[in-house]
């Protein structure tokens, strides 16, 4: 990949990714392993990562795919261009919003950013899915889709940190993969 169109792809996930950093998971997938610059495998691994580190998962993503792609000069482009949109449209929109009246207009498009993040969180788990299956098998995704269901559950109800949900996965992977089940 040349410079370029690392550039462009940094400001594209920076723009585009509405929603937080969990959506720009789909959005990533579609710019560097669709034309074939990062590998299925890579990816999952790099997603897989990225969970495990503390930070922003959208600069921690973007920062990983630059890093293969580019290197050290990759991953200052596409972390400039993450946020670029903290320094652009940001400002720009609390300006905007602070001085528009409380009408239906407003209102609705302040809901309608809810519905879109919480859309593309939909799809980012889908990709996420779908690459467990295609890497583990309809078992193991299964398996591993009705954990997480239920750790959603007993975090809702129970007010958990979802640290507590990342610590006891670390684990029972350590675990599973130390008596070879994963």
């Amino acid at each position: 990949m040349d410079l370029y169109t690392l550039i462009i792809n940094a400001l594209k996930v920076g723009y585009l990714a509405y929603g937080g950093g969990g959506t720009m998971i789909v959005l990533v997938h579609r710019l560097f392993v669709q034309p074939g610059y990062l590998s299925e495998d890579l990816f999952s691994r790099m997603v897989g990562t990225t969970f495990l580190v503390p930070g922003p998962f959208g600069i921690n993503i973007g920062a990983l795919a630059g890093l293969e792609v580019a290197g050290f000069l990759g991953v200052i482009i596409m972390v400039l261009g993450i946020i670029a949109p903290s320094f652009t449209l940001m400002p720009l929109m609390w300006k905007l919003m602070g001085h528009m009246p409380d009408n239906r207009w407003t209102i609705g498009f302040k809901k309608s950013t809810k519905v879109i993040g919480w859309a593309l969180s939909f799809f980012a788990a889908i990709l996420i899915l779908k690459g467990l299956i295609v890497h583990t098998g309809h078992t193991l995704a299964i398996g591993i889709s009705v954990y997480s269901l239920l750790w959603i559950g007993i975090m809702y109800k129970y007010k958990l940190h979802p640290g507590w949900f990342i610590g006891f996965t670390m684990v029972l992977g350590v675990v599973l993969g130390m008596v070879g089940i994963i």
